[in-house]
């Protein structure tokens, strides 16, 4: 039986970050998860983006409710483009403490919210127009340029 392996990795400095990298490929890893907890996700996974060639690029887990949905497709994409399709994307609520004492939003229902969130996301990454992309988020027809 084959596994696919992940490892996780934070945010270091650039000759770090590739020397791991390189490692990780070396090694044979599927891809590296890089949870927002120091740090956001995104920055971390655009560094291994240009330092690697195979290996899966995972947010595991971004934060879903610290940045509006545009924001995070096009993070999203962003790392999807620098890494040729390697961009796993990977949102969670974390919990109400983090979000309401530390980013100042309001957990409310975070399973309703998070449906919200991950329909809308997908709703940009995929280009299409629903009829309105979320109460909570106060936008519609929100597309990427």
């Amino acid at each position: 039986m084959k596994h696919d392996y992940w490892e996780i990795v934070q945010a270091m400095p650039a000759a770090e970050m590739t020397d791991l990298m390189r490692r990780f490929e070396d090694l044979g890893l599927y891809g590296v998860w890089s949870p927002q907890l120091q740090s956001t996700s995104f920055a971390t996974l655009a560094a291994a983006a240009m330092v690697t060639k195979r290996l899966k690029l995972g947010s595991g887990i971004a934060l879903a409710f610290t940045r509006s949905p545009m924001e995070t497709a096009l993070n999203a994409l962003d790392i999807d483009r620098l890494s040729s399709g390697r961009m796993v994307l990977g949102l969670g609520t974390s919990v109400r403490e983090w979000n309401e004492s530390h980013y100042g939003i309001e957990y409310g229902k975070p399973v309703a919210h998070l449906r919200e969130i991950v329909t809308t996301v997908r709703a940009i990454i995929e280009k299409d127009t629903p009829a309105s992309l979320g109460r909570s988020m106060g936008i519609s027809q929100a597309r990427p340029a």
